[in-house]
């Protein structure tokens, strides 16, 4: 089975959005010691986070002269997640991901990769810091920069499946933001 992915024209969306951010935004914690182009994007990414009023005036400049469906997908990224989550699955169509922040403050989301499944990234029972997700169209996407994980061990894996477990009597995991 190929794994399903998203269009490859959204990884250079999201580059072109970072590079206006590194423009606009000034002072980016992090930046002069980064190394590498993740680094540096990853850098920008969490400024944004910082600053999300920039999606709506990157839409309104469209600097990258974007088409009609390219500018509704970006204006989408105002509804973006960032946090921490954990991986409950990472297969080959998509990864369950769950922002975990105790027992009253959990979903789970279906998340695809960009060009590559999470899986390539992401193990199972592997919590993620620092996680973008975005809309794109009926899909959620993540922007693959992740800045590294922690294994969790067996008694916090048990705790997390089985608040997993309650939330999933009550909800299915959210597949559009």
């Amino acid at each position: 089975v190929e794994p399903v992915v998203v269009h490859r024209q959204s990884r250079w969306l999201i580059l072109f959005w970072l590079g206006y951010m590194k423009k606009r935004i000034k002072n980016i914690p992090g930046l002069q010691e980064a190394k590498d182009t993740t680094q540096i994007l990853y850098c920008v990414r969490e400024a944004m986070c910082q600053n999300p009023k920039l999606i709506q005036q990157y839409v309104v400049e469209n600097p990258d002269k974007l088409d009609a469906r390219e500018l509704v997908i970006v204006e989408n990224w105002q509804r973006f997640i960032h946090g921490q989550f954990v991986c409950l699955q990472a297969g080959k169509k998509h990864a369950t991901l769950l922002r975990w922040e105790g027992k009253k403050k959990m979903h789970a989301y279906h998340v695809l990769g960009i060009t590559d499944p999470i899986s390539t990234v992401a193990k199972k029972r592997l919590l993620l810091r620092n996680i973008l997700l975005l809309p794109w169209e009926d899909k959620i996407i993540w922007d693959s920069l992740v800045p590294g994980g922690i294994f969790l061990g067996p008694n916090i894996w048990r705790g997390v499946l089985d608040d997993y477990q309650q939330l999933k009597q009550k909800h299915k995991p959210i597949n559009k933001l």
